[in-house]
């Protein structure tokens, strides 16, 4: 550095006119703190000059103005190599500068993993520009000043785990410059983090003098490398340099002395180092680790417990780093005690810097084993950002999204990265049980297809085999490659496994897989003995039915292999009963659980459409119509919108749920309802699967808005699931089930079919004529006790009646909904008062008297001892006219 009258005289005697002097005498000014003056004076002079500028603010911390002229270069395409060079260069060191909080090269020593409060966006930027440097400095064949890239350059690659990418071009330059020392210093900081120790002896050699912290590198290395006499050695030859300035590791690089020292009965020396070990910070901490170390490695059976031997010394000693950092690779994420740990340990070592990637996947595995979901994909996020092990961390990020129910999210995520290169088993095997579970089948057959192919393991293969069965048994294409994945099967279970046998031989009679009078043969012979062997088997079961004993024989045959009794029977005639009188609020998707003919909802719903009015049993009461306002601003502001069966099969019946639910930013099902629907749906012999695949089939089209409410927990009535300090929106057409919510959860508001229709109409997605055709077949379904608002009512009226030329209210659809209304109406009174109530929203004035006459007409059809006129006279009177 020039003395300051030298500098002095550099700013009165060079000229401003000509560039290179322009440029030294600004560069004298920034160096005698005048940076500004100096910056100033090249804008003036040689504004197009930008180079200099930045060198100018760099020196003199000029930062605003650094960032500007930065900013505003972006895309300057700068013709010479060399000005590319330079521009990368001190862009990537102020974005760094920036990123670490201002401590960055001119502040603290930097841990070269980085901390965890670094600006991610800003060390991105500062990344693509070392990048670009490093490339433009390989073109002028690495330059004597690429050294200025050095410092930054290992705690920014550092930071994103990219040393390799690094190393390519240190090696580059030491293949030419063997002995560049600047270079070396810096290679074997990197070498020793990537644990690469050999290569570290190996080049270490090349220094004359080392400082502390290579000191301590050779030292490690040699101890790494298992050559401990040297080791020792270098211990000693290097104590008064690793005294003279201690670091982190000095206390740990004495203990490994004591712990050599006494395997090789040094105790003099053992004892030299103990002593100076205590005269070091953390010194205690340090002992506590090499004895568990060695205690270890000793005994490895017990590491778990010296493990927590270790864990109670860091408590004791007031939680000291040193054992933080030492300890977290050595405990279990997958057990619960020890993932608390791990997360403790882990918070403690991020408050000091970045952990490494094997240890953020342990903190995500610890996580997971204690259910913290979110913050499990806080940290996927983060590493994802970060370009670390990308399909590792996408992985993490959908199971995470997964245990919150957010299985839509979960699915695109993992399916953005499945065909990468990289893809691992773990994450295949992910991306097929995901798939299976959202009845998304179509895409993992050639992903098992392709695993079975390559997996030589029995166990994996009938996993393999058994998944790809229960794809091809729903796809007629697949009909050749059932019958051969059957057989297959077959050869390779276990025949004395009662549920592996049953379940071939079931899937034998259902789809008769034999080519051959052979294969049929070992079929009934396997039989045979499997119904010998297993008499009481729950897979598959064989009883004789005698046909003299008829129709009741087969149902009593039927009943014993079912373990159907007398008892039962009766409860489910008792219970039929009570549905019919309504004295039994049973909703809708638990008839099964109380019925003989309901085995699952959709059952239920396919006997609703088409059984008898008296047999209510079948029937939905229908749930309440919540006022229009209140729901519009529900789907827009509501954080939870939950659908129950009801509503997905009413708005699946209309063909409007692929439609509705492509308008919501996101919704909710259970877990148990979705499981139903996609286990229906890939039923081979089912009645329902066309109505449970046409719902499956609207959800999967809007996937990634779809979130499933954990309820597995709950076997009596499962929306108990729904905690009850939630607030949010329940989709139903079931009175019954609207009722339990309310009592389990007032806050959770129920609103039905007629509020989609009205939703529909206030956005535009449908046009009036649909919605109200829409309402029409509502009323046309299995639903009693109608609820539907007398305002919404009006506007159908005024749809259907007060049209031009309508003489007759028969003549038009709105006769399936008036005629069912006064229908569920026993009493004249109750006819009438709907009557009144519905026509109080409608314009009858508009009404012809025809139709007038039309409406009284039916309303009397009971009640002919009634004066027509006086129940118009009252009609008006009620309506205002």
């Amino acid at each position: 550095m020039p003395a300051h009258d030298e500098l002095q005289r550099l700013v009165t005697t060079l000229s401003i006119d000509n560039f290179h002097e322009c440029a030294l005498k600004a560069k004298a000014l920034a160096i005698l703190r005048q940076a500004p003056e100096a910056l100033d004076l090249l804008k003036k002079n040689h504004p197009t000059e930008i180079l200099i500028q930045m060198i100018i603010c760099t020196i003199g911390q000029l930062d605003k103005e650094l960032d500007e002229i930065i900013e505003q270069n972006l895309d300057n395409n700068f013709i010479e190599e060399r000005e590319q060079y330079i521009f990368n260069a001190l862009s990537a060191r102020r974005y760094f500068h920036v990123s670490s909080n201002q401590v960055g090269i001119f502040g603290e020593i930097l841990p070269i993993e980085g901390k965890i409060d670094y600006d991610l966006e800003g060390m991105k930027k500062s990344f693509v520009f070392l990048q670009k440097a490093w490339q433009s400095a390989q073109k002028l064949g690495y330059p004597s000043d690429v050294t200025i890239l050095m410092d930054i350059s290992c705690l920014v690659y550092g930071y994103f785990n990219k040393f390799s990418e690094l190393c390519s071009h240190l090696e580059r330059i030491l293949i030419e410059r063997p002995n560049h020392i600047e270079i070396i210093r810096q290679y074997i900081r990197i070498l020793f983090n990537c644990e690469k120790y050999k290569e570290i002896i190996e080049i270490i050699e090349k220094l004359n003098n080392l400082d502390v912290d290579e000191s301590g590198i050779k030292i490690l290395s040699y101890y790494h490398l298992g050559k401990s006499k040297q080791c020792l050695e270098l211990i000693g030859k290097y104590e008064h340099t690793l005294l003279a300035n201690p670091r982190e590791n000095t206390s740990a690089i004495f203990c490994i002395g004591i712990e050599i020292a006494e395997a090789t009965f040094q105790k003099s020396l053992a004892e030299k180092y103990k002593k100076i070990v205590k005269t070091l910070a953390n010194g205690e901490a340090f002992m506590a680790i090499q004895n568990f170390v060695s205690a270890s490695n000793m005994n490895k059976s017990r590491s778990n417990e010296f493990a927590q031997d270790l864990y109670q010394t860091y408590l004791k000693l007031g939680k000291p780093f040193v054992i933080a950092e030492q300890l977290l690779s050595y405990l279990d994420p997958h057990n619960k005690e020890t993932a608390h740990q791990v997360i403790e340990l882990a918070e403690k070592v991020l408050s000091v810097r970045e952990i490494r990637k094997n240890s953020y996947l342990d903190l995500a595995q610890a996580f997971f084993t204690t259910e913290r979901w979110e913050e499990a994909e806080k940290l996927a996020e983060k590493n994802i950002a970060k370009g670390i092990a990308v399909s590792k961390w996408k992985l993490v990020q959908a199971a995470a999204l997964q245990n919150q129910g957010k299985v839509g999210i979960a699915y695109k995520t993992i399916e953005e990265v499945i065909n990468s290169e990289d893809i691992g088993r773990e994450e295949q095997e992910f991306f097929i049980s995901l798939s299976l579970s959202l009845g998304l089948i179509d895409k993992v057959v050639d992903l098992l297809e392709e695993n079975l192919a390559n997996s030589t393991d029995i166990k994996n293969n009938i996993l393999i085999i058994r998944r790809l069965i229960a794809i091809y048994i729903n796809r007629p294409e697949y009909g050749e490659k059932l019958k051969s994945a059957i057989l297959k099967y077959g050869t390779l279970i276990d025949q004395n496994n009662c549920e592996q046998e049953g379940d071939y031989l079931h899937l034998c009679l259902l789809n008769n897989p034999f080519n051959n009078n052979d294969d049929s043969l070992d079929y009934r012979q396997r039989l045979e003995k499997y119904i010998k062997k297993f008499p009481n088997s729950s897979v598959l079961k064989c009883v004789e039915f005698n046909p003299e004993n008829g129709i009741d024989g087969f149902i009593e045959t039927l009943n014993q292999i079912t373990g159907v009794t007398a008892e039962q029977i009766e409860l489910w005639e008792s219970n039929k009963q009570k549905l019919r009188k309504k004295e039994l609020p049973i909703p809708f998707c638990m008839r099964g659980n109380f019925l003989q003919n309901t085995r699952d909802v959709y059952t239920t719903w396919l006997l609703s459409k088409s059984c008898k009015e008296e047999e209510l049993e079948f029937k939905i009461v229908h749930s309440y119509h919540m006022d229009k306002d209140k729901f519009f601003e529900l789907i827009d502001t509501c954080d939870f919108i939950l659908f129950d069966e009801t509503s997905l099969l009413i708005l699946n019946e209309l063909n409007l749920l692929d439609i509705f639910l492509a308008s919501l930013s996101k919704f909710y099902i259970l877990q148990s309802s979705f499981n139903e629907i996609n286990l229906t749906a890939h039923e081979p012999i089912s009645i329902n699967n066309k109505i449970s695949i046409s719902i499956l089939k609207s959800i999967q089209n809007n996937i990634e808005k779809l979130q499933l409410v954990e309820d597995k927990e709950y076997e009596v009535f499962k929306y108990d699931c729904i905690s009850k300090d939630k607030n949010g929106l329940l989709l139903t057409e079931d009175l019954y089930l609207s009722g339990f919510i309310r009592q389990h959860n007032p806050n959770i508001l129920c609103a039905n079919i007629f509020n989609i229709l009205e939703f529909f109409l206030y956005k535009n997605i449908l046009s009036q004529d649909v919605v109200f055709e829409k309402v029409v077949n509502c009323f046309l379904l299995g639903i009693v006790d109608f609820n539907v608002r007398f305002d919404f009512l009006g506007k159908i009226i005024d749809y259907y009646l007060c049209k031009r030329g309508v003489e007759n209210y028969e003549d038009t659809n709105f006769k399936n909904i008036f005629d069912k209304l006064l229908a569920e109406r026993k009493g004249y009174r109750d006819k009438q008062k709907i009557f009144l109530d519905m026509f109080g929203f409608t314009n009858i004035e508009n009404l012809s008297p025809n139709t007038l006459l039309s409406l009284i007409s039916k309303l009397l059809e009971e009640n002919s001892t009634l004066d027509p006129q006086k129940v118009i006279n009252t009609w008006f009177i009620y309506c205002g006219l």
